[in-house]
Parts: C-alpha cells; sequence; structure tokens
C-alpha cells in the first residue's frame, strides 16, 4: 500500500490554509470572551473570568447585577466608568489593564478584593472609599504614599510588591493587616511592622550582606512573624 500521495495531499492542503494572524488570534478571544458573557447572563453566575480575553464594550456587564467577582486582568480595560452600574461586586481585578483614574472606585463600596497591581494610575485618592476591603494587590506601580491604607480598617493582606516606597510608617498600628508582600520594594527600615500586631506574615527579599536589615527580620521573626524570601533571579 502507497501512502504517498495521500500524505502529499495532506500537506498541501495544510499549506493552504490562511495563516492565524495576531488580529484573528484577538478576534477569536473577543469571540470566546463574549460567549463567556452570554452564558454567564443567561444563568446569572457570581463570577465572570474575562482575564486575558477582553470584550469591545465593557459597559454591557453593567446590565449584570447579580456579579459578584469579575476579573478582567490582562486586557484593553482603561475606563472603570465603564462598569461603574456593578455596585454589587465584592472581589474585582483590574492587574496590568490601562486604568489611569481610581477615582470611579467609589462606586465599589462592597469591595473585599482589589487587584490593581502593574497599572499606570497616578492618584489613588480612591482607594480610601473602599472601608470594606481585605485584599488589596497594587504592586508594580507608581504610587510613593501608602497613607491610604490608614483608610481601610479591614485591610488584612496588602501586595506592594516592587513599589517605590519611601517607608512603611503608614502601616504603624493597622488593626487587622496579616499579610504583607513587598517582593523586592527597597525597604530599609522594617520596625514600623513590629507595631502590627496581628502581622503574621512577610514577602520580602532576601537581606544579603545587609546586617541590619537581617537583624529587623530577626526582631519580626521572635515576633512569631513567618518571613518568606523572593527567588533570586538570575538574568544570563
Amino acid at each position: 500500500m502507497r501512502y504517498f500521495p495521500l500524505l502529499g495531499a495532506v500537506i498541501f492542503l495544510a499549506a493552504c490554509q490562511p495563516e492565524e494572524t495576531v488580529e484573528m488570534r484577538a478576534a477569536q478571544r473577543a469571540e470566546e470572551a463574549m460567549a463567556k458573557v452570554t452564558d454567564c447572563a443567561a444563568v446569572q453566575c457570581t463570577t465572570l473570568d474575562l482575564d486575558g480575553a477582553g470584550i469591545p464594550d465593557y459597559t454591557v456587564l453593567n446590565d449584570m447585577s447579580h456579579l459578584k467577582v469579575l476579573m478582567i486582568s490582562y486586557t484593553d480595560f482603561n475606563d472603570l466608568n465603564d462598569i461603574a452600574g456593578l455596585t454589587g461586586l465584592e472581589e474585582l481585578h483590574i492587574g496590568s489593564t490601562s486604568v489611569s483614574d481610581l477615582t470611579p472606585l467609589s462606586n465599589f463600596a462592597n469591595l473585599r478584593v482589589l487587584h490593581v497591581q502593574n497599572t499606570d494610575f497616578t492618584d489613588i485618592g480612591g482607594l480610601t472609599s473602599l472601608r470594606n476591603l481585605e485584599e488589596l494587590a497594587i504592586g508594580q506601580a507608581h504610587f510613593a504614599d501608602i497613607s491610604f491604607v490608614q483608610s481601610l480598617p479591614k485591610l488584612k493582606t496588602l501586595d506592594i510588591s516592587n513599589a517605590d516606597l519611601p517607608g512603611l510608617g503608614a502601616l504603624r498600628g493597622h488593626p487587622a493587616l496579616e499579610t504583607l508582600e513587598l517582593g523586592y520594594a527597597p525597604i530599609s527600615d522594617l520596625t514600623p511592622l513590629l507595631e502590627v500586631r496581628n502581622l503574621k506574615r512577610l514577602g520580602i527579599s532576601d537581606p544579603g550582606g545587609d546586617e541590619a536589615l537581617a537583624a529587623q527580620h530577626e526582631l519580626l521573626r521572635g515576633r512569631g512573624v513567618v518571613i518568606a524570601y523572593e527567588p533570586v533571579i538570575v538574568l544570563c
């Protein structure tokens, strides 16, 4: 039996198929995302995961008052006003998007979880209205002041990894904070954390040869805080 002609035909047909372009893949992802939206609306789902798969018009989500969790990170989403009608949201993920204005966060007073890391916002004042917030990921962004944390009395988890901060003084005496992720943030004074009575875990880079910083780590360990070191990344 000879299969060579058939094999050649298959190869020829494959070669004739149009090459998938970036635009085609984006259109396919958008179509799949809209299918998720339609299905969610049909069953009145409470969680909608569109991470990495944006939709052409985010305002259509305003009709989905049943949503409690919305994930639209890694998309072209850029304006919180587009979803201002989702006042019942308890969890919102908008990390790695083009959002630059956090003021509309005041529409989401019920938020308990907010991920807004790696975005280009310029004003973090909108965070102060989220008094029910328990988890906030805001690292890898451009801000130099974390005094807003004083307005978040229920905050248990704070991720400010790799942020260029002048210090942690604003965290001193926080009543609820349990987990703090600093990553490679250039912080040399951890003593304010000795006054965060509920702190249980600190994610931070290894102090290396910095004896003063290592001593602060030991002080925190003495208070029962677990110190988790970030892995060292070797660049070749």
